[in-house]
Formats: C-alpha cells, structure tokens, sequence
C-alpha cells in the first residue's frame, strides 16, 4: 500500500495534489486536502471505479511528475490566497481528448527552496554530506533526496580532476577512467559499502515515482558517478523508470538520459533506440530557432551510431543554419561534438558543414581545452577535408599551451597527439621527452593507450622515456587487464617499436601467458591476433613460441579478420638460417596456413583494397610460393574491382603487374576508372600497365590522346614521370614525335643522367627504360632521325648477367636440332643481333625450304637476299602472363623488332614444349620440323 510509513506520511505533508473528479473503477490514492491551500495533513483512500490504471499525481515545488498515460496542458497562471503564483493545469486521461467532462483541472502551487537541499549543495566533503544526511533523514522531502545524490557525485567528480591523468574537462571519459583505474575504485568502494549510503539508496526507491523528469534523470546520472556495482537494485530501479518516462523527456533530460546509456555500456541499447526516437519527435516538433544546440549536440554525440544518415545530415543543416546567423555565439565544444559526429557516422559529410565548423573553430582555438585541439583535426582527417588555416592555428594554440606550463599528464598526452597531425620538430621532441620523463609515472591506463597510439612514441628512440613508459606498463598490468581495449593498444605499440627490453618482454609476455591459461583472458579472435603478433614480435627469434599460443591460434586462424592476417604476415620474420630451428618453423607454418585460409575465404574479402594487402603481404613477397589456381585471383578481383577508389588504384595495378595477371575485364574497369577522373599520375601509372601487358584497346587509345593533352598544357611533370608515359606509349605503338624528341635532346638527358646520381635506386629501372625506348624509336621512327646510343650500355649489362643460363626445354631442342636440320653447321646458338636481342638458335633456308650450313657464309656472302634467315626463339614462362597465354609488352616488342631486323621468327613455348615428352624425341623432331619448315 502507497505511503504506509509515518516517515513517507511526513515526506507528504508538504506536498498536495487533488482528487479525481470522475468515478473509475480501480483505487486512485490521493491527499485529501485541508482548510488551508498551502498545507496538508490527512490523506484518504477513495475507491473510484475505472478501467485505467492506478496512478497518482504529486506537485512537489514545481516540478510535476506525471506518467506516460497522462499529460499536462498549462492553461494559466492564478495567484493564490497567500498571493503566490500557482499554474493551473488541465490533465488530459488516456485519449479522453479535452472532453470537460472527462478532463480534470488541477491547482499546483510551487513550493519554497528547501532549507537541507541548500545544506547538502554546501557540504565540502562526502563524510560532511552522509552525516548531514543521517541527523536528518526523518525530515527530508524528495528534493533534498536528489539533492544530497547530485552533491555526493559532485564532490567524487572534483576528487577524480584532483588526480594528474584525469581529463578534468570531459566527464564521460572521466567517468571512464574512474571506472578502469584502482586507485579511483578504491576511492568509491569506502562510500557503496557505507550505511548511510545503502539506506539513503532504500529510501530513494520507494521514492522514484514521485521524482520530476528533471531530478529522475539528474539523480541516476550522479548515482552512476558513485560506481555502484552491476545489478545494483536503486540504478536498475532508476534506469526502468528512466525508460517509461523517456517519450516525454524534454532534450535536457534527454542529454542526462544519453549519458545514463554511455554508463550502461553493453546494457544501454534500449536507452540509445529510446533516446533516437524522442529526438526524432523533438527535431519535428520544435523550431530550429527554438532548439537548444548544446544539449542537442551532446545528445547527437552519445547515439550518433545509431542515428541514420538521413537524420545526421539534418542535424548538420541545423548547425550551419544557426551558425550562420548574425547573432549567432556557439560553443566551439558544441561545434567540435557536432563535427565528431557527422565525420565518423556520416560517408559524404557536407562541405559547407565542414567549411563553417572550420572557421568557427579557427576563431575560438584559444576557448578549446587542450584534448580538443588534436581531436579537431583528427577528424577533419576522417572527412577528408584539409585547412590550412586552421592546422596553422591549432599548432601555435599548441604550441603557446606548451610554452605556458603546469601541463597536467592528460595535457601531455593530447599534444603528443596533436604534434602527431601538424608536425613535429627536434626541439619539440626534445621538450616533449623531458616532461615525459616527468609525468609518465602519473599515467593511467587511458593515458597508456593514448600514448601509446601516438606516433611519436612508436618512433621513439630515447631508451631512458621507453623504459619509463615500460616499467608504468608494468605497474598497470592488473588496471590493464580490466581495460581489454588499452591492453591490445599497449601490445600494438610494442609490436612495432621494436623496443628492445628482453626483461621487460619476458616480464609482460609471462603475464600474457599466465591470463590465457587462466582464462582471464577470453579466446575472441581480434584480441588473439594482437597477443599473438606482439609474441611474434617481441620474443626473441631464438625462443620457441608457447604451445597454448601456437594451439589457440591454430584453432582460430580461420576466424581472424583479414585485417589481423595482414599485421601477422608482415610480423612474421625468416631470417637466412643454414640449420632452421623450431622457431623458424613454427613461422613458416603459420604463414602457410594463413595463405591457405585466404584462399579459402577470397570470396568474403569486403573490398579490393584488403584484397591487394592480403595478396601483397603473402604471394607477392613471400619467398615461399603457394600454389594456387589463378583462377581464384581472376574471380576476387573480377569481383571487387567496383570498390576501387583512389587509395586502391595503384595497389590494384601493382598487385597486377607483380603477379603477372591479365584480367582484360578489370583492366577496362580500371581505365574508365582513370577517364572519369582525369587524374595524370593515374593515367600514367594506367598506361604503364597497358604497355606491361600489351594491352591495346579502345579505352587504352582514348587514355593514350587523354594524356598527351594533359602533357602539352602540364608544366610540372618530372623527368621520370615524362620518361614512363612515353616509353609506354612506345610499346604500344604510339609515338608522339615531339615529346620524343624532348627526350632525346642533351638537355634532357643530361638533366636524366643528374637526377640519376642522386636517386642511385631508379638508376637502373630509368637507363632500362631509356634505352628499349631508344631501340623502339630507332627501328620504328627511323624519319626522327634518333641514333641508337645504347650499345655500350647493353654491352656492359651483357657482361653484368653472364652468359645466358641454359634451361631443360633448351637442352632438350638442342639434343633434338642436329636431327631435324641435317647437321650442327646448320645452325648456330647463343646469337646477339643488332639492337642486342638475344636468339636461342639462328638458321638459314634457300626459298625452297633447304638449311644452308653457317661454313659456306663468309662475311663477305653473310645472308644473301635469297636466304631467310630463321630464329627460333624458346618463349619462356616470364615472356607470358601467368593466368593466361597472353605474351607481355616487351616479348611483342622483341618479337616485332626480330620481323624488322628480317628474321622470320619461329616462336617455340614453353607449354607446346613441356607437352612432349622428354623420352619421345622424334615426336619432339617432328614438332620442331613442322615450326621451321611451314615458316617459309
């Protein structure tokens, strides 16, 4: 029964409310009022009948408390006998409409400011607070309740700024911190197991009905800041009332209610889907002018990953409205919480948004708190959007916060980020390791993970800060522990700073270890990969990897994301052994599996470019082939290639050309791709691919005209990027006669031979380059008039390869030729012609098909015009691509060149070879009879 205590009867006694004129069917508790307006004493049990639920409406200094089957319309304002102003409220009763017959006007007066709420607000200290509390709880009333709540989690929220790692200015993350940190937990531990405080949350639940909207949501809020534990009955009893009454919270008690979601964690999903459907109604029901962007944004910030794009992108209209304004002053915090929103959650964020976030950002850096200066361009990163202005202010905003001193740990950590985007110099780095060596003892876990995300400390080479950073790590090893995500942050930076500290590793590596077999640690496959990678790593190559270890991740290799098996593989180390050790062989099992488990999973790869990185990392690399169906290859990139962008483009062709694929449909896609965007490095980079492939086809011709009318009105291309689109439209027979008489001039290859010295690795590449271009001008353009200048050139590369290996199927024609021509004076081998093309075997027939022996040519009767001169030329499986028997650009172009130097080339491949058997050696003979002879 409602109010059955004296001390709930006194709670009571000075709050009033009235009767429900109408009869109903089910009990209505109320007060029954006295003679004077302002004071009641007595209350009664009226049994009314009605088909709707019991409830009960409380006035309790101006705040109404109402359910969801009821609502409030103020109708006006009266004074009463004691010449105070009361509102007059008519009470709509679930879908009655404003029947007069069905409606009931109520009279509230708004009650004086309690004397114990003011008391509690005061208090300087919690003990202050509990001891207020018990001398007078028997007098309290419902304000002084939510009072003394919201006071207790002031008072632990101002301890917690007192610590150095605290991010004193955000107090979700603050929120955060006190929840993973030992110290702070301590802290709150005194008070949940308090009397006082376990009574003070007793008497709150029989109290959360007559709680307003404002004090239900501020209340739970505040008791999250205490930590109570999980399944605490006060909070679940808060959080469920919270959730009944949320389609009526106004966006105040809306950004409380959010906040209460970010606390829930895992458990907030019905507080995020509630709070999106009430701002939904909020947004349509009220006047941009009239929304409060404050609280909008902070309420934005909390759901933005369950708000659709749609509505986001509204919210983002409504913030460049506002800001637009003449009069317009908004909070560059209020800015920076819109703009996290809109970059993370939405894929094509406005640029009109960004451009006014921007500039009021770049007019109040000086109002943002130092975390908020990194976060600001971090996210302008995500969109994409670059402004030079403000990365120029934001670093001297940086810069003079440095200067000032008395930097928190928090303040540390934010600027090593924030040098991270806009630049860092070795004075600063200096400064920054000399306060590092002073703070990093103060660090928290979030301030371990926030470091150690930093590239700063991933490019550290003072051993005397890592090691300090090392020994904090060791300190927090338990507090990391609770926090999964610092922890794989904290492993990450060591797999790739290669911090060399056998004790340390040793040290961290047992605790791992010692988790794992205790199950501390859960088996989930994102968190296996980074232990496993950091033990790959950090280990020493001469110790054996743990057996749980190599077990676990055998079990789960096929559930790791292909991200994690990207990171693996290039972990991986196969240092030259003579003897390999059992290190080394736990290595090569694992990367074999890893490549057979991509093979089997090609086709749930999201998107090409993953596909370029798993393909790069453990095929195109590896000294250990995997043999594998290029069918498989085809099909993922035939596949993905719609998800080509421009950070993919020229992975895509690099993966390509290194595997030697020749996939026609996805090389079309890809030079649509190039016309579309008219981009002159990709065409270039697109052309050369062409020319690698000796592809020629419609779109390659319309890339060909595309680029030389970017080249005649370019003038910042350099000498290498000239020298590739030429010498690629060279190999496909396009000579634009003018640019390669550019080329050719002293200037130009005097220019060529500087640039050469100073970049000894694109040395060879570039003179490779220029001279089959040389060769292919030379023989091809003979009208331009260019010398062939490379002889010397080719003579020492000839010199630097030796003498030409000799393979089985040459062995193999070369046992079988003496057969087939009559003799070994009928041919010769090993031959060089001009221009240096290498010939297996050279041969001469008469026009009726006869072998003349090389002993009656003499240099003076050499080839007579009457004699063809035949050369047989073994096509090996470099001069093809590898999916397909299509012969790459420079084997057209050799061949070609051999047709106009007058030989009649016999093509002999590999795969027509490999399919005779070595043992018949006249089914061989007759292969090779049938090449030469119907040459003729």
């Amino acid at each position: 029964m409602l109010f059955q205590t004296n001390f709930q009867y006194r709670l009571l006694s000075r709050v009033w409310t009235c009767e429900y004129a109408k009869k109903c069917n089910q009990p209505l508790y109320t007060l029954t009022k006295c003679k004077n307006m302002h004071r009641y004493s007595t209350w009664s049990k009226h049994m009314i009948n009605s088909s709707e639920q019991k409830m009960y409406f409380l006035k309790q200094y101006g705040n109404i408390v109402s359910y969801s089957s009821c609502s409030f319309n103020v109708l006006g304002k009266v004074t009463n006998s004691l010449g105070e102003p009361t509102e007059v409220l008519q009470y709509n009763f679930n879908g009655y409409q404003n029947d007069a017959n069905k409606a009931l006007n109520i009279k509230m007066e708004s009650s004086r400011n309690s004397k114990l709420g003011k008391q509690f607000r005061n208090c300087k200290s919690v003990d202050q607070v509990l001891v207020l509390f018990s001398s007078t709880k028997e007098k309290l009333i419902v304000e002084d309740f939510v009072a003394c709540l919201e006071t207790l989690g002031h008072l632990y929220l101002k301890q917690l700024k007192m610590y150095s790692w605290a991010y004193y200015n955000n107090d979700k993350l603050l929120w955060i911190q006190s929840d993973i940190n030992y110290e702070a937990k301590e802290m709150f531990a005194s008070i949940l197991c308090c009397p006082e405080f376990n009574e003070l949350c007793r008497l709150l639940e029989d109290l959360i009905h007559t709680l307003s909207d404002s004090d239900l949501t501020s209340v739970t809020r505040s008791l999250f800041f205490l930590h109570p534990s999980h399944g605490n009955r006060t909070v679940m009893c808060l959080v469920n009332e919270c959730l009944l009454r949320s389609s009526n919270f106004d966006l105040e008690n809306l950004v409380r209610f959010a906040e209460i979601g970010t606390f829930l964690r895992r458990n907030g999903f019905p507080v995020y889907s509630k709070v999106c459907n009430r701002l939904t109604q909020i947004l349509e029901e009220t006047p941009i002018s009239s929304i409060n962007l404050e609280h909008l944004a902070i309420v934005v910030n909390s759901i933005g990953y369950f708000c659709s794009e749609k509505l986001l992108k509204c919210i983002s209209g409504i913030v460049v409205t506002s800001a637009l304004k003449s009069n317009s002053n908004l909070n560059p915090s209020t800015i920076l919480l819109f703009l996290e929103v809109i970059t993370r959650f939405v894929s094509v964020p406005d640029q009109n948004f960004l451009k006014v976030t921007c500039d009021i950002l770049s007019d109040n850096s000086e109002n943002l708190y130092t975390w908020q200066l990194g976060t600001v361009l971090r996210f302008l990163r995500v969109a994409r959007f670059q402004d030079d202005n403000l990365l120029r202010v934001i670093r001297k905003t940086g810069l003079e916060r440095l200067k000032q001193g008395l930097l928190r740990s928090s303040d540390l950590v934010s600027l090593l980020n924030l040098f991270d985007l806009c630049g860092w110099n070795e004075e600063l780095r200096t400064e920054i390791e000399e306060l590092l060596m002073l703070h990093v003892q103060d660090f928290d876990v979030i301030l371990l993970k926030h470091c150690a995300q930093s590239q700063f400390m991933i490019h550290c080479e003072n051993q005397q800060v890592l090691d300090k950073f090392s020994d904090r790590v060791l300190t927090k090893l338990p507090d990391l522990l609770n926090a999964i995500s610092c922890l794989l942050n904290v492993l990450s930076f060591y797999s790739k700073a290669r911090y060399q500290n056998p004790v340390f590793h040793s040290e961290l590596s047992q605790f791992l270890l010692k988790q794992i077999q205790s199950n501390q640690i859960t088996y989930q496959p994102s968190h296996l990969a980074v232990f496993f990678k950091y033990m790959l790593a950090c280990l020493s190559q001469k110790r054996e990897l743990p057996t749980v270890l190599m077990s676990a991740v055998s079990n789960m290799l096929s559930q790791f994301a292909f991200t994690d098996v990207i990171s693996i593989a290039r972990t991986l180390n196969f240092k030259t052994v003579v003897v390999p050790s059992n290190r080394y062989r736990q290595n090569l099992y694992i990367y074999k599996s890893l490549q057979q488990c991509v093979l089997q999973q090609l086709s749930e790869v999201p998107n090409i470019n993953i596909l370029c990185m798993l393909i790069k990392v453990l095929f195109v690399k590896s000294n250990f082939g995997y043999r594998f169906e290029y069918a498989e290859i085809t099909r993922a990139f035939e596949g993905l290639i719609s998800t080509v962008d421009d950070n993919s483009f020229n992975s895509v062709l690099l993966i390509l050309t290194r595997l030697k694929l020749f996939i026609p449909d996805v090389l079309e896609h890809l030079a649509q791709f190039c016309l579309k965007n008219q981009s002159l490095e990709m065409i270039s980079f697109m052309l050369q691919t062409c020319a690698f492939f000796n592809f020629n086809s419609e779109k390659s011709c319309l890339l060909a005209e595309e680029c030389l009318k970017m080249l005649e009105i370019s003038s910042t291309l350099n000498l290498v990027e000239v020298l590739g689109i030429v010498y690629s439209l060279a190999v496909l027979e396009i000579f634009p006669k003018e640019i390669i008489k550019k080329i050719f001039s002293m200037d130009f290859l005097r220019r060529l031979d500087n640039f050469c010295e100073n970049h000894p690795r694109l040395k060879y590449r570039l003179h490779e380059q220029l001279e089959i271009l040389n060769r292919i001008v030379a023989l091809e353009c003979p009208e331009l008039d260019i010398p062939w200048f490379h002889e010397h050139f080719c003579q020492e590369l000839s010199i630097i390869k030796g003498p030409k290996i000799t393979t089985e199927r040459r062995d193999n024609v070369l046992k079988v030729l003496p057969d087939v021509l009559g003799g070994q004076e009928f041919y010769r081998t090993n031959q060089t012609t001009p221009y240096f093309y290498d010939i297996d075997f050279e041969c001469a027939l008469t026009p009726s098909g006869q072998p003349v022996s090389f002993r009656d040519l003499t240099p003076h009767n050499n080839f007579l015009t009457s004699l063809k001169r035949v050369a047989l030329v073994i096509l090996e499986p470099h001069h093809y691509c590898a999916n397909v028997n299509w012969k790459l650009g420079k084997t057209g172009v050799m061949l070609r060149h051999l047709e106009m130097l007058g030989y009649t080339v016999v093509e002999l491949p590999y795969m027509e070879l490999d399919s005779i058997s070595q043992s018949h050696r006249d089914l061989l003979a007759d292969y090779l009879k049938t090449k030469i002879f119907q040459s003729i």
